[in-house]
């Protein structure tokens, strides 16, 4: 053998017995996933925090409609509308007073309340937020 090959395989000897760097591999597997993980949590948080948030608006329309701030359907779902349009611009509002019962229906497209979108399937669905109040005045 000539002192070449050997020289060299030495030096490979000693590189697969070194164990520094060792955990950069596994980091270099792992930390994608987990930030897949949290990309996915901050989306399904956004969907939790933008229904609350329009139930709340709905409730409001309805309260005002009840207590005789709002005076017909029509302005209510154009109070609500305005309402939401910071939150969902796509959201389809719809109020009906029957015997006394005011009731809106919201429904917003989950695509206007993700950030990221890394979750898959999502796209193609709706939230609906209702809400009921009966006419005070």
């Amino acid at each position: 053998m000539s002192f070449g090959l050997q020289f060299t395989q030495a030096r490979l000897r000693r590189f697969g017995a070194e164990e520094q760097g060792s955990g950069t591999i596994e980091a270099v597997l792992w930390v994608p996933m987990f930030a897949l993980l949290l990309f996915m949590v901050t989306d399904v948080s956004f969907i939790f925090n933008g229904r609350s948030e329009a139930l709340r608006i709905v409730q409001d329309g309805n309260r005002s409609f009840s207590t005789g701030r709002l005076t017909t359907e029509l302005e209510t779902e154009t109070y609500i509308d305005e309402a939401l349009a910071a939150i969902s611009p796509g959201a389809t509002i719809e109020t009906v007073l029957d015997e006394g019962v005011i009731t809106t229906i919201a429904t917003i497209p989950i695509n206007d309340l993700v950030v990221i979108g890394t979750v898959p399937g999502l796209s193609d669905f709706n939230i609906t937020v209702q809400s009921q109040h009966y006419l005070e005045y």
